[in-house]
Formats: C-alpha cells, structure tokens, sequence
C-alpha cells in the first residue's frame, strides 16, 4: 500500500512516469487474491456482529467476534520478516559490522575472548553459537549442551537460547512449557550483567519480547493481556520489535482500549530504533495522512533496512490506488 500510493503521489508530480503491469504476473495474481480476502473481512466480520445484536446474550457468537479479531491482527502482524530475525552465521554477522561500521573482526573475537576470560559461561555460550550456526560444524546437539550448562549457572543469554532450541526441538526433545520456564527465568535477571558491571545483560530484553510472542500465539483474551504485558516491559527496556507489536496491538484495540494515537507513538518508537516492520508501518498511516514528504522517508527507510514487503518488485511497476 505505501509503495502504491507513494508511487501515485510522484506520479501526479513528475507525469512523464508510466506505470503498467503484466496481467499475467504470478504477484498481480497473488495481489488480487489478497485484495478480494480483504473484502471479503469486513462481510464476515459485519455477519458476526449482526448476529451479537439480534441474540446479544449469545456468549459463542461473542467469542467467535473475538477469536476473529485476534486471528486478523495475527495474520496483519508481519514481524516474522523482519531481517533480524533471519540467522546468519558468526562470520556473516562479523562481515556486515565491518561493512556497516568498520569494526574490524578481530577486534570483535579479541572483545569476545576477554570476556570469556571474566565470565567461562560466556564461553560456553559463545561455543554454543558456533555450533548452532555451523561455524564449527553445525550441531544443534552439542548447540543445546552448550547453552544448557550456563543456563544451569543463571546466564541469562543461555537460557534464552536454550528456549529457543527447546521451543523449535532442535538438538533437544521440543518442549513448549520447558521454554517458556527458561525465558520467563531469563526474562527475571538483571538488566546489567552480574559480572560486567555496566554491560547489558544480553537476551533479558529479548527473552521479554519473546514472551510478548509466545502469549500472542495464544488466541485467548486473558494470554493476551499477558503479551501487552510483557511487550511493555521489553519496550520499557528498549526493544524496537516489543514497541512495534505493542503499537500494532493499540492500533488494533487487541486486549487495549484502542488508541491510534498512541499505536502510533510506539510504532515511531520502534522506527527510531530500527524496527524495519515497524517503519513501513508508520510510512503507511503517514501515507494515510496525507504526508508524503515524511510517508516516503521512512518508506525509503524500510527498504534500506531490508524490509521485504516494502522493497518493489524489480520488474513489475504498479498502480494500485485502492489497495
């Protein structure tokens, strides 16, 4: 939608630009299936709140309104594609801080190396990741014992990511309840490091946002109340993903009182910190505001930032308006 009516907006200032499409696109298609879903929304949605009015003590019909409700804002939720999140290994992550920052690898490993010396559970988390991400030799076996043993000694980043192997079953029997006990327990240390002094504790804030997540996934009101809970918490700590679902949740009026305004605070919080979802978002009700100039900032940002949905295609230019 930004890019649709961005491109209309630079349209009607520069008309020499041509827009056009191939009918035959599998992208047009999938776009118009989308579009037809969308309309489709509003008739079910509207058929369930006709039946409310005429048996309004009708606690399934109730139910079933919500569960749509919850079901809606989940699938408008596109947090999953956010470039962060994908996994990349130790060498990768040294090669994109040395081309975004200069940061010399080495001077990275030899960072690594000195804390390992202050801390031996940050060793073992360290290894963990080499395993983990096949830096070593890509096993999720010897990944978990590794994380395992600082997770017994209260490192928090350990106990993060043995929840998050516990949670997928990688390297260990899968286990839901094993991983949330492991992040709520990560969730719980100190924000600083205990040995450290001044350093963050690595994966307590992340361990917040997953728990906002984990929550979410449940479609009950009262586990939904539990993820506002912890995404403000995890916001409150400086997450840029926990600001953006929280805001997508005020947006939404999901388990909160509905209040765009403050949605879109949170979602220009998360922006500023670098949430790519977050600032397609905000490009969008931007957009929706008439703000071209700024709509197409942080449109532009977005891209940048590798956010997949807001990136055009490459040989497809399209004029949507209503979409």
């Amino acid at each position: 939608m930004a890019a649709s009516r961005l491109l209309l907006n630079e349209q009607q200032e520069t008309p020499s630009i041509q827009f056009e499409f191939d009918a035959k696109d599998e992208r047009y298609r999938a776009l118009q299936d989308a579009k037809q879903a969308r309309n489709l929304w509003p008739t079910c949605n509207q058929f369930i709140r006709t039946s409310i009015a005429l048996d309004p003590t009708k606690t399934e019909i109730q139910a079933a309104l919500n569960e749509s409700r919850i079901v809606l804002h989940r699938q408008s939720q596109v947090d999953y594609l956010d470039p962060r999140l994908y996994t990349k290994t130790i060498r990768e992550v040294l090669n994109e801080l040395q081309q975004k920052f200069g940061t010399d690898p080495e001077t990275v490993r030899s960072y690594h190396r000195l804390i390992e010396e202050k801390d031996p559970s940050g060793a073992d988390v360290w290894k963990g990741h080499k395993y983990e991400l096949g830096d070593v030799e890509q096993d999720y076996e010897q990944a978990a014992k590794y994380f395992a043993k600082p997770a017994s000694q209260g490192n928090a980043e350990g106990m993060y990511n043995l929840a998050r192997l516990t949670d997928r079953g990688l390297g260990v029997k899968k286990d839901l309840n094993l991983a949330l006990k492991l992040l709520e327990q990560a969730a719980e240390q100190p924000l600083e490091h205990p040995i450290l002094k001044g350093c963050p504790n690595v994966r307590v804030v992340e361990a917040e946002h997953a728990l906002g997540r984990y929550f979410e996934r449940i479609s009950v009101p009262k586990n939904l109340s539990v993820a506002v809970y912890w995404y403000q918490r995890a916001t409150d700590h400086g997450s840029a993903m926990a600001a953006n679902n929280l805001g997508s949740m005020y947006l939404d009026g999901l388990a909160v009182d509905k209040n765009l305004k403050k949605g879109e605070e949170l979602l220009a919080l998360a922006a500023r910190r670098g949430d790519p979802v977050a600032m397609l978002t905000l490009a969008e009700i931007l957009l929706n505001k008439n703000d071209f100039q700024m709509a197409k900032i942080w449109y532009d940002r977005a891209c940048e930032s590798g956010n997949v949905v807001a990136e055009p295609p490459t040989n497809m230019t399209v004029e949507f308006c209503n979409y």
